[in-house]
């Protein structure tokens, strides 16, 4: 039986080698910035290239869902926030590859305040298209 013990320890071992992938995943990498009164991200890989196609949301601190998108063939996504509120970023790349960042509602851009006194005083809500192209 100790025979096999060793046995059965050397198989493990030479398995684990051999199949490295968990060991070596790609690490997720992400760039936000704020360009006017949009925030522009990027997702991807360490070493492996842009995230395309992932789908990418943002939701409040209370879970509602402010934004959906999916990024483009070079990781790239955009959106215009319209609420003065903390935004998280979440993005499922598959494979056990997830983003979550968080947006202080004091680094959004500075036009979001303005935009949401206009929305509280006459409420129009704005379409997808509108947010996408900042109009």
């Amino acid at each position: 039986m100790r025979k096999f013990r060793g046995l059965i320890a050397c198989a493990l071992a030479l398995a684990a080698l051999l199949h490295p992938g968990a060991a070596f995943a790609h690490k997720v990498i992400h760039r936000l910035s704020i360009e006017g009164d949009a925030v522009v991200g990027r997702i991807g890989y360490f070493n492996a290239g842009w995230a395309a196609d992932a789908p990418v949301e943002v939701r409040d601190d209370q879970g509602r869902i402010l934004f959906e998108t999916r990024t483009d063939a070079d990781g790239r996504f955009r959106f215009v926030p319209t609420e003065t509120t903390a935004h998280l970023v979440h993005a499922n790349l598959g494979g056990g590859h997830v983003l979550d960042v968080r947006i202080e509602a004091a680094d959004l851009p500075p036009g979001v305040a303005a935009a949401e006194t206009e929305t509280d005083s006459q409420p129009k809500r704005r379409s997808f298209w509108d947010r996408l192209t900042g109009r």
